[in-house]
């Protein structure tokens, strides 16, 4: 999260609630923020069109229905908890839903889901999603579920048609550029999403001369869109002209914000030049440049499309050095570990620099599929099972030596989140209160003691009284604090992480499957799962690095899976024996690290 300037706000404890709404808006939003706080990549309505759209091909026989099941968990898991659906499709529906669904063919769930569908649409679901949010922001009290409408509202509101980057314009002019001293900011800001269709006129530069290419653009047949070339001494006062070659104007272009506009704008273009280089046999290095006039006359410059490395926090140039030194290491220790490292960290780095949501896809799953157990026995049992048969041994593979990974880091993540959260907000509260209070080696060792020891209870409260203007702040710590300050809190906190990778490693490996076997892609939810891919490969190697160059045994890849999954085995085991154990300093490092051994 991130400290937002507020000099425009004329502050009161009354205001509470809209600061925590307009702040956790941003960070959802914000490019950088970690994939465990940043919106969901379906939402209940998405889950219900995505059940509907595997279930048509199943029956068209391109996939097993087993695809379905892991939809309907997750649908049935999200609307028992959702009560803005519960309140539209009656509660009685919903407990019918959640107790029978298991029981029923998939024509039925389809039916239901079908129904569901309908009952949510029309932008049913965002007005009464809207109007709690109103509510409870106006009764300024419960940030929890403020917390979770605010998640469901940002998805909803892009599932309608708005553009992420809009809404992310939208709420700094409302809340961090213009004076805000009532509710009624509130108000304007969703005034902001009236769901009307305007018509924009959208420049589009292209680094190379495209005048060739226009008599192509010519032959698009679109209702209402006249497209032209514009002669680069006489474009309209404000139009960029720098290092474009050729410049288009497309007008009359028809959405609900300007960057909708350009996004339609670009793949019309996309689609002309990626044609036209097909048939040259040469590669498309164009690059464009984006401007758009709205209504008032304005001009806004689209910025190219972000890349995945754009979408990620990126390390320390210290934390980086250090792992490139532990990498090189071990990179060199055998034969083995150079071929595969080698190998992983060129297919990384292609895919974080691609510019196409698909290639990133398939090149970080296909890192994964490299690294699991494919030995000659499990080869001889394939070679007598069906293709589906093969497919689920696949993504079951890959799930088998991924989650250990994910789930024994996931506590550390969330502590290391907190912890430059907390910088962030003051490094002097930081070093007075958290890295002296005399547990641990490093910051985050120190953290989880800060957040988790009722020793440290008084700093927490002095955190709390220094955090007026920061109320996200505040509400974190005292959550991850009320989560993680007992064994019962991390095993809670850890079972439903495990079920939402679960379910999310399976819709990255049926997006993987559209891509390869149908040339099917969903660009919007591929570009979301695309981060949660990556903060998944990401998270997996440095773990295996960090094991890997602390072992004495000249340890591979497949080494440190196999001896992980194991270890991690062993720590659920300990864990699930424990009925109820508070953190202290004598067991915290083994709850931290989720490791039996410390």
């Amino acid at each position: 999260m991130r400290k937002n300037n507020l000099t425009s706000w004329i502050y009161t404890d009354s205001l509470e609630c809209l600061l925590f709404f307009a702040q956790r808006m941003d960070e959802l939003l914000f490019h950088h923020t970690t994939d465990t706080y940043r919106y969901s990549a379906l939402s209940i309505r998405g889950l219900v069109a995505e059940y509907c759209a595997v279930y048509r091909d199943v029956n068209s026989g391109i996939l097993n229905k087993k695809n379905l099941n892991h939809i309907i968990d997750e649908f049935a898991c999200r609307i028992k908890c959702d009560d803005i659906a519960k309140g539209i499709l009656t509660s009685e529906y919903v407990e019918r839903f959640v107790k029978c669904y298991g029981n029923w063919d998939i024509k039925t769930q389809y039916e239901n889901l079908q129904y569901i569908g309908r009952k949510l649409s029309n932008r049913t679901y965002y007005s009464s999603l809207s109007n709690r949010l109103k509510e409870l922001v106006a009764e300024n009290k419960q940030k929890k579920e403020i917390d979770e409408k605010t998640s469901l509202f940002v998805k909803e509101l892009l599932d309608c048609g708005y553009n992420a980057n809009y809404v992310y314009q939208v709420l700094h002019e409302v809340f961090f550029y213009q004076e805000v001293s009532s509710l009624d900011s509130l108000d304007s800001f969703l005034s902001q999403f009236d769901f009307s269709t305007k018509k924009y006129d959208v420049y589009i530069g292209y680094s190379n001369d495209m005048s060739s290419l226009f008599p192509l653009f010519k032959k698009i047949v679109i209702s209402d869109l006249n497209i032209s070339m514009l002669d680069l001494k006489s474009v309209p006062i404000g139009i960029k002209t720098k290092r474009q070659k050729t410049i288009l104007k497309f007008e009359g272009v028809e959405s609900y914000d300007m960057y909708s506009a350009f996004e339609i704008v670009s793949a019309i273009s996309s689609c002309v030049v990626n044609s036209y280089s097909f048939f040259r046999h040469e590669a498309n290095a164009v690059h464009t440049y984006g401007q758009v006039v709205t209504e008032n006359g304005s001009i806004i410059t689209i910025r190219p499309k972000k890349l995945l490395k754009n979408s990620v926090a990126a390390l320390s140039r210290q934390d980086a050095t250090q792992n490139a030194e532990s990498l090189i290491r071990i990179i060199f220790s055998n034969y083995e570990n150079l071929s595969d490292f080698m190998k992983i960290t060129n297919v990384h780095n292609s895919a974080i620099y691609s510019e196409n949501t698909s290639e990133s896809l398939l090149s970080l799953w296909s890192i994964l599929e490299s690294i699991v157990e494919d030995d000659a026995a499990n080869d001889k049992l394939k070679s007598n099972c069906s293709n589906a048969e093969k497919e689920r041994s696949k993504i079951g593979n890959v799930i088998s030596y991924t989650l250990p990974y994910l789930k024994s880091t996931y506590i550390k993540k969330l502590v290391q989140t907190c912890m430059l959260d907390i910088m962030r907000w003051d490094t002097d509260f930081f070093e007075t209160h958290i890295a002296k209070n005399g547990f641990g080696n490093n910051n985050i060792e120190h953290t989880f003691a800060f957040l988790t020891f009722q020793s440290t209870k008084s700093a927490r409260e002095e955190l709390y009284s220094k955090t007026e203007n920061f109320p996200l702040l505040r509400y974190r710590v005292s959550t991850l604090s009320d989560q993680l300050h007992n064994s019962k809190g991390i095993k809670a906190i850890l079972k439903n992480h495990v079920q939402r990778i679960n379910w999310h490693l399976h819709r990255i490996y049926r997006a993987r499957n559209y891509i390869v076997h149908d040339a099917i892609e969903n660009e919007q939810m591929n570009q979301e799962l695309l981060i949660n891919l990556h903060s998944y490969v990401d998270t997996l190697f440095l773990k295996a690095i960090e094991l890997i160059d602390g072992s004495p045994y000249n340890d591979s890849i497949h080494d440190a899976l196999v001896t992980h999954k194991l270890a991690v085995q062993i720590m659920d085991e300990i864990l699930e024996n424990k009925s109820n154990e508070d953190i202290t300093d004598e067991n915290a490092l083994k709850y931290l690290y989720y490791d039996f051994e410390k």
